[in-house]
């Protein structure tokens, strides 16, 4: 039971953080494509 509670309290944390961390992935991208394919991640 716990252990579900855990599961359910991540499952909203990774909704509330999805918007946020994709923002960060297409800066990300947008950065990587501005600055060539010299930096590899």
């Amino acid at each position: 039971m716990y252990y579900y509670l855990q599961h359910r309290r991540y499952k909203k944390m990774i909704q509330h953080n999805l918007t946020e961390e994709l923002e960060l992935y297409k800066s990300s991208c947008n950065q990587r494509k501005t600055h060539s394919t010299t930096r590899v991640d």
